[in-house]
This record gives C-alpha cells, sequence and structure tokens, in this order.
C-alpha cells in the first residue's frame, strides 16, 4: 500500500521543492526543535529516497546514458562538465545536513531513550546514504563526521574504512531490529513499512549484498562467499518486501524524475544507448520508460500516465529484490555454477518487470529474447549480457548502482561521447568519480587536499580505492 507524505508529516518535513537543483533536498526537523524520533523518521526516509532519485540520480543517470542531457545543467553532464559546484547542495543538505545528520540524531536519541529498533532503522539508512557519499567521492567524513561545532576540520575517513562502516552499521542494525524494541515500536511514522522490523532486517540483509558485491574487485572470493551465505538467512525476494517510498501526488512532494521534468522541461531526454538495448530486446517496459516526441524520446509527460517512473507518486526502491537477484546470478557465475546463475538471472529479469506491472505474456515472450547464462559463453561474455540486463532494470530505479556496475565490470558497454570535456576528465574516460565540492574546498580545505593526496587526485579519471 502506497504511504504517501501526509498533512501530519508535511509540517516537519516540507519538501523545498526549488532549491538550487529541483527538488534535492528537505528541511530537517531535527534542526526546527527538539522533536521526537518519530518525527525525524519520516525526514530521514523522504530524504533517503530523494537522494537516489534527485541530482545524484540525474547525474549518474547522464554517465551511465540512462539519460541524455540536451540543454542547462544536464547538457554539461552528460558532457562531463561536472564541477566543485554541481553537487555542492547534495553534499551539504541531501547528505551530510540532510539524511545523514537526520540519521545521526535518530541512533543519539534512541542511544538515549533505548529505543533499539528506531536506532535499527536509522543505521540501515544511514548506511546507504554513507554508501552514495564514497560513490560519489571515495574518501569522505564520516567517523567524525557529525560533531557540529565541536570540530570545524572534520577529518575524511579512507574508503575502505568507510565500506567497514556500512558493513558495520548493517550487521548493527540486523542485530537491533532481531531484539526487542524497549518499550517503543516503529509504527506508521516508518513511511516505508509501517514498523515491519522484519521487513527492514531483510533490506539490512540486502543492502549487505550489495556493498560486499561491490567491494569484490578488493575481497575477491570471500566476499562471494560471504553473498552466498546471507542469500540464506532472509532477504528481500519479492515485491512485498521491497523497500519502497511513495512520493506525494502533488507537485512540491513530488517524485524527483517528476518534479525535474514538469519544472525543467526540454533539458533531459532518455539516452539513445537505454533506448537502443529496449527496442533490441523488444522490451515491454518500453511504454512505461519512454515516448518518443518530435524526434526525442521523453521521460516526463504530465499527459501520460503510462510513465511508470515520472509520476509525482511514483514509487522510489532503497533497493529491489531483481538487484539481489542480479547479484547472486553473478555470485554463481564466478563460482562456475552456469544453471543457478541463469535462474537467478531470469528471476532478477522478471522481478524487474512485475515491479512496473508488466504482464506474465509479455515477460515470457522478452525471456525468449535476451541471451542466456549458459557455460558455451566466455565468463565476460556471460557477465556483460547479465550486467546488461541489470542495468536496464536499473533506469528509474538506481542509476548510481549502474554506475556502481560498470566501475566495477566495464560493462555494459557504452562510450563516451564525441563531445565530451576533458576540463576534469583528461583520459575522457566514462567517469569514475566525481571531485569535491565547493563548500567543502573553503571551509574543510585541508582535510580535503589530504583526501585528494592520498587518492592521488579528484579528477574524474581517477579511481577510487574500490574500483583500482
Amino acid at each position: 500500500m502506497k504511504k504517501y507524505i501526509r498533512t501530519l508529516f508535511l509540517v516537519p518535513i516540507v519538501l523545498l521543492a526549488f532549491a538550487c537543483d529541483f527538488g534535492d533536498t528537505n528541511i530537517d526537523p531535527a534542526k526546527l526543535s527538539d522533536v521526537d524520533v518519530a518525527l525525524i523518521l519520516p525526514s530521514a526516509e523522504a530524504q533517503t529516497a530523494r537522494n537516489i532519485g534527485a541530482i545524484a540520480g540525474r547525474i549518474s543517470g547522464a554517465i551511465m546514458q540512462h539519460y541524455t542531457g540536451v540543454d542547462a545543467q544536464p547538457e554539461g553532464y552528460s558532457n562531463y562538465i561536472i564541477d566543485q559546484n554541481t553537487m555542492d547542495t547534495f553534499w551539504r543538505f541531501g547528505l551530510y545536513a540532510g539524511a545523514m545528520k537526520d540519521c545521526d540524531d535518530i541512533i543519539t536519541r534512541a542511544q538515549n531513550e533505548n529505543f533499539p529498533h528506531y536506532e535499527g532503522v536509522a543505521k540501515v539508512l544511514m548506511a546507504q546514504n554513507l554508501a552514495m557519499a564514497t560513490n560519489f567521492w571515495g574518501d569522505v567524513p564520516y567517523t567524525q563526521g557529525f560533531q557540529g561545532a565541536e570540530l570545524i576540520q572534520v577529518p575524511y575517513d579512507n574508503q575502505e574504512v568507510v565500506y567497514n562502516q556500512i558493513l558495520q552499521l548493517l550487521d548493527e542494525s540486523i542485530t537491533l531490529l532481531s531484539g526487542p524494541n524497549g518499550g517503543r515500536a516503529v509504527g506508521t511514522d516508518d513511511l516505508i513499512f509501517a514498523g515491519d522490523v522484519s521487513k527492514w532486517i531483510k533490506t539490512a540483509r540486502s543492502l549487505k549484498i550489495r556493498y560486499l558485491v561491490q567491494l569484490t574487485k578488493r575481497s575477491g572470493s570471500d566476499a562471494w562467499d560471504e553473498i552466498n551465505e546471507l542469500a540464506n538467512t532472509g532477504i528481500i525476494e519479492t515485491i512485498a518486501d521491497t523497500p519502497t517510498f511513495y512520493f506525494d501526488p502533488n507537485f512540491n512532494n513530488s517524485h524527483p524524475i517528476a518534479g525535474y521534468g514538469l519544472d525543467r522541461p526540454g533539458q533531459l531526454v532518455v539516452g539513445q544507448y537505454m533506448v537502443d538495448l529496449m527496442l533490441e530486446y523488444e522490451d515491454p517496459r518500453f511504454d512505461k520508460v519512454t515516448k518518443l516526441s518530435n524526434d526525442q524520446y521523453l521521460f516526463y509527460d504530465s499527459n501520460d500516465p503510462n510513465l511508470f517512473w515520472a509520476q509525482f507518486d511514483s514509487p522510489q526502491p532503497l533497493i529491489t529484490p531483481s538487484e539481489i537477484q542480479f547479484d547472486l546470478a553473478e555470485a554463481a557465475l564466478v563460482k562456475g555454477d552456469h544453471e543457478g546463475a541463469n535462474m537467478n538471472y531470469r528471476k532478477a529479469i522478471v522481478l524487474s518487470m512485475e515491479f512496473m506491472g508488466i504482464d506474465q505474456e509479455e515477460i515470457d515472450v522478452y525471456l525468449t529474447n535476451v541471451p542466456t547464462i549458459s557455460s558455451e559463453n566466455s565468463l565476460e561474455g556471460n557477465l556483460e549480457n547479465l550486467i546488461t540486463q541489470k542495468y536496464m532494470s536499473f533506469y528509474g530505479v538506481s542509476s548510481i548502482e549502474a554506475w556502481n556496475d560498470y566501475r566495477r565490470t566495464g560493462f555494459p558497454a557504452i562510450t563516451p561521447p564525441s563531445t565530451a570535456s576533458s576540463s576534469l576528465n583528461p583520459s575522457l574516460v566514462i567517469p569514475r568519480r566525481i571531485v569535491y565540492t565547493i563548500t567543502e574546498k573553503n571551509t574543510n580545505s585541508e582535510e580535503v587536499n589530504a583526501a585528494i593526496a592520498n587518492q592521488n587526485g579528484e579528477l574524474m579519471d581517477v579511481d577510487t580505492w574500490i574500483y583500482k
């Protein structure tokens, strides 16, 4: 059932629809007064969902050619003009003074008042936002990141430490949510699961699988072994288990994809690479993703209720069972289990389509069109087929995760546009990272410079630790 941001919650979490880049931030209730954790949680959830789909989604989507910018700022994104100003608002108000500050407030207050289930949910959300930060910048603040005025120059943690913290947050959340609630249950203030902690536990385990997959270039077989173990402990496997945030059916509190489409028409279209893939495979999701108008494939049309991801009240999953099945397919593939890999791969495709309401008959036809994971193919060939289908399923869900897969595997086989700028990307590769933000450079310069030196640079052709 959809759980909209109702009037009860709009008082403390009014969304700033016209921030520097449309709909990227909300007002943090914890900054307004000493409020109860039940009033902070909706804000943390709303901003986490917004962080996935707003400017971070547009930029990673442009990099990964889910979208193409054809005017104004998005045209720059597609040409790798993503400078120190571009994601400044996202860093400050989406992450560190936004969702992550809300999560830190909930964790502190829940610890002080013995509300372990609130602490557990907040740690799941904190892990996901911290992961988004390190996905863009590599080394970022965390262990000393929320001390306020007590610490003016905030040290950065290296990316290896950050990933360890992400996994620790998820482990701690599972332990907290598996125990008693301390006399204070999470309730309808939880706009994602309405207090169903069993689903939050599944979400935590599933997110752990995601981040272990990202670590496989560093951890190798150990990470794949842990992923296979987690698969048998209770993860999200159905649409009903999916941690989904539904935005409100009005412009001011709308899904950022729809809000951007209405507020900034003509700036962004569906990428030609994505369009060509869907046409090649006769993808039944096509009409729910885009429509052709004046030789452009639109991602938004106010008169088209069929565009699944571009309605004001469209869903924003934190993670999907489809993603997890693709991950398990890859885990089976690297272990040489082609039959198991193909089973999980096909299940992942089905779950993606079911989430979007595609009929079973159309799904069955599509499955005859896509490549099979088979021992007759090379490992690289099987992996390319798997990641390409996963990439298609990430449209509207999380272009950030498609970008993570690309940096880890080199798939799908996208190439930089001929118009790409080399000013921040001298090698003209598909960007590997984003430069640090202007506010951090102005107010925390010593620590930023140390982080840049630790990573051998900050330009977009420099790999962060996890993908080296």
